[in-house]
């Protein structure tokens, strides 16, 4: 299956973190049912990512992404993915994404919301990542703690031609 990604230039020590539009094999709820028709095409996309205490952008990047009808939207963090479950329309979105992920001595929780509205061939939004840990012994999750605000805003740049099924 076609992975999308929409890059967040995150620097933790996950790695950078993406919105795609494809399923995984992680285990949790079963992802809606997909894209609608209206979101299938090349998008170019731009995400800031901003620091929750201080406000202040930590990163941002635009990327042109294909999009295809049907593929249901996770995000990955590197080497591990979280499907993500909410509703998907022509006109708004409003998906949760929540997963456990074992990392060596510690048990990391990673919530991604992300929430907004499409009108056309344009689309934005904004929501976050929240990471906690649990660990195994005394300070081995430090710096795992972490909170960042999104927001995100993307334009149709084309139709997405042959690289849909």
């Amino acid at each position: 299956m076609k992975t999308v990604r929409f890059l967040l230039l995150v620097p933790i020590a996950l790695g950078a973190a993406a919105l795609a539009g494809c399923g995984s094999d992680s285990p949790g709820p079963a992802p809606d049912p997909g894209l609608p028709e209206s979101w299938a095409g090349t998008w170019s996309v731009t995400v800031t990512v901003l620091d929750c205490d201080s406000g202040g952008v930590v990163g941002e990047t635009t990327a042109e992404q294909v999009l295809c009808a049907g593929e249901p939207l996770r995000f990955d963090l590197q080497q591990f993915e979280i499907e993500c479950t909410g509703p998907i329309t022509d006109a708004d979105f409003e998906v949760d994404c929540t997963d456990v992920w074992p990392i060596p001595d510690c048990v990391l929780t990673v919530h991604v919301t992300l929430a907004g509205t499409k009108t056309g061939d344009a689309f934005e939004g904004a929501g976050g990542i929240r990471t906690t840990a649990e660990p195994a012994t005394p300070g081995s999750c430090d710096g795992y703690g972490l909170c960042y605000d999104l927001t995100i805003a993307g334009d149709r740049a084309g139709d997405a031609g042959a690289a849909c099924p």
